[in-house]
């Protein structure tokens, strides 16, 4: 994409597959194999579920039915319906997760608070800084033995 050009987005899945552009947005079923995509709606409506994050995308595999077949970069794949909509290209700055922080205070710089301490991962001669969890234990009431009715009789002389 370059400064002023045109994003467009369609709602309409044809019976061909329309060619892509970057950044306009689609519905899945809009869309040709092998296209990289991102911003991706989980349901139909819900808004970006998959691939927000910097620098990443999914790709569009074969569709079966309603539904298409999208990769996600961790291996994973889905069935989406294929009315779901997605983005054109990948989201930008894909750099971001190769930066070196340097230092921990640029991590405060950066808006990033300190851990809790609590937890901290180390090698086995700390010992594990996390207590396990107090046992379960499961409370049933006492079953009462079922009474016998009590009847009465009213004897007239």
């Amino acid at each position: 994409m370059k400064p002023g050009s045109n994003i467009t987005t369609y709602n309409e899945i044809p019976r061909i597959p329309v060619r892509p552009k970057d950044g306009d947005a689609h519905p899945l079923g809009a869309l040709p194999q092998n296209t990289k995509i991102c911003c991706v709606e989980m349901h139909k409506g819900r808004g970006a579920f998959f691939c927000k994050s910097a620098g990443s995308f999914a790709t569009i595999g074969p569709k079966v039915g309603n539904e298409v077949l999208i990769n996600l970069p961790s291996k994973r794949k889905f069935y989406l319906n294929e009315e779901c909509m997605a983005v054109v290209g990948r989201v930008s700055n894909e750099i971001h997760s190769s930066i070196p922080i340097g230092s921990a205070q640029r991590l405060r710089w950066l808006g990033y608070r300190p851990r809790s301490g609590l937890w901290q991962r180390k090698s086995g001669i700390h010992g594990r800084k996390v207590k396990a969890p107090i046992p379960v234990m499961a409370i049933k009431k006492k079953r009462q033995p079922k009474q016998e009715p009590i009847t009465f009789t009213l004897n007239l002389i």
